[in-house]
This record gives structure tokens, sequence and C-alpha cells, in this order.
């Protein structure tokens, strides 16, 4: 997550900040990592950690990885970025799971009609784009779903076709050559 910290106000920027956080090894992936990233130039800049009454700075040169509690990270900036040392980010990586149980509180499923096929599905998040993009993964998954969901059926459909050729196939075996046992016995 990347937000952008105002005097009063701390919004969601989603894929807005002038830079992308990369984790490139994760010790602990239950753990989550909150950073303020301040003074941006072209060269790098600050990053604060570490809880409100312990927090410590450090400085950082984008695209360099540093650690902090085992995690190592990396910040890329974005390409024709013009940084103002003014503004202040700050980058969050969550855990999956707690990530997707504070999502799942703010989803909903249900018809759009009744007797209808349609469903209506809705995200509420702070940032419209973030939910479009959830939402989107979300079809996109249902409808892989179901391909994968079709395909076992029909191959289970297949399988018992050929069983059932099989059997007929023997039964008719069967049935000429009684046939052929009657014609030649008259």
């Amino acid at each position: 997550s990347y937000l952008l910290k105002g005097r009063v106000l701390t919004t969601d920027v989603y894929k807005g900040a002038p830079f992308k956080l990369i984790v490139k090894k994760l010790t602990d992936s239950m753990s989550t990592v909150k950073m303020t990233v301040t003074k941006m130039s072209a060269k790098g800049g600050v990053i604060e950690h570490g809880e409100e009454d312990n927090k410590r700075e450090y400085s950082f040169t984008w695209n360099t990885p540093f650690t902090f509690n085992g995690n190592t990270y990396l910040l890329a900036p974005k390409e024709n970025v013009i940084f103002d040392k003014d503004v202040i980010y700050i980058a969050q990586w969550k855990p999956i799971s707690e990530e997707a149980g504070k999502l799942s509180s703010k989803f909903s499923v249900k018809e759009s009609e009744k007797e209808s096929e349609i469903l209506e599905l809705k995200l509420i998040t702070e940032n419209a784009n973030r939910s479009a993009d959830i939402l989107d993964a979300i079809c996109t998954e249902y409808n892989l779903s179901d391909i994968e969901e079709r395909n076992q059926l029909s191959e289970s459909t297949v399988r018992f076709i050929d069983e059932r050729l099989s059997i007929i196939s023997g039964e008719l075996k069967s049935v000429e050559g009684n046939l052929e046992n009657y014609q030649g016995s008259r």
C-alpha cells in the first residue's frame, strides 16, 4: 500500500506513488512493515521505520536493497518522475491473510435481480482504482475456476463414454461370436 501523508488527511494513492516497494527476501511473512519515505531526490531519500516511540531514520539509495527485521526490501523509482522533497509517503507491506481479512469485511456479493444469473460484486475501499483491480482479479479467478471445472466435467464425460464403449464393444463381440456359432451349427 502507498499512502500520501498530508497535514490533515492521509490518502491511499494505490499505484500513484513515485516509487515501488519491492520485497527481495522475506524471512517473516506474517509481520507488517510500515515505513515513511521522505526527502526524496533523484538519488534516494530517507526512510523512517519503527514504532512511534522508537523511530529510526535511514538514508537510502534507489534500487539498493536494505534490511529491516531480517527482511530485505528495495525502493525503485518510477520512470520520468520529478521528486518533491517535501512530500511524505507511507509504504506498507502486509501479510496476505491480514489484507484479505480486511478486504473481505468490505466485500459483498448479491444477485442483481431475482432468478437472474447476474451477480453484483461490491468492494468499498478508499481508492476506486484499487477496488476495480481487486474486483477484476476476483472475476478472472472465478472465470478460470469455471473453465477448470468444465474441463474436469468434460474429462469425466469422455472417460465414462470410453468405458461404456469398451463394455458395449465386448458385448458386441460376444454376440457376434454367438451368432457365428449358431450359423455354423445350422
